[in-house]
């Protein structure tokens, strides 16, 4: 869900267009056709710093998480 997608993407004109910064964005970075996992991992491992953005919606999908429970 794109819930806080305006807040991810003023951040990232922030820092791109004001500071100068390379970021890397899924939403911009991913290229069409292409597997997502290996670019979100190219795009990972070319980073030197990662900020994980995590809407409110996210994290309450993940409140009947358990110990036991399955991850990839």
């Amino acid at each position: 869900m794109w819930c806080d997608s305006p807040r991810t993407e003023a951040l990232y004109k922030l820092l791109t267009e004001k500071h100068g910064l390379a970021v890397y964005y899924d939403k911009v970075c991913l290229e069409a056709g292409k597997d997502w996992e290996d670019g979100f991992c190219a795009g990972l491992m070319s980073s030197r710093m990662f900020v994980p953005l995590l809407s409110n919606s996210c994290l309450k999908s993940m409140t009947d998480l358990t110990q036991d429970s399955h991850c990839e």
